[in-house]
């Protein structure tokens, strides 16, 4: 599974609302959610990495819970983790 950084999630908004200028609500889901939540909360002091770590393991729990494949989203996760 390829890697994605917070960066490119940003870029990728940044160029979807540059191109899509009508008012709309984009819902981010998952894991783009998780770590672009955890890269703005971490940044403002709100929350420690040990938080975050629990936020992810209980996300990921949640998706196996659902039969949803909780290894791909563990996997992106853990990328974009170590980048924070």
């Amino acid at each position: 599974m390829a890697e994605i950084a917070v960066s490119q999630i940003r870029a990728f908004l940044t160029e979807v609302g540059q191109r899509y200028q009508q008012p709309a609500m984009l819902l981010l889901l998952g894991g783009s959610a998780l770590c672009l939540l955890g890269s703005f909360l971490m940044r403002q002091g709100l929350i420690t990495l040990e938080q975050l770590e629990i936020v992810v393991n209980t996300a990921v729990v949640r998706a196996q819970e659902f039969n949803l494949n909780s290894t791909a989203m563990r996997d992106h996760l853990q990328a974009v983790h170590s980048q924070l």
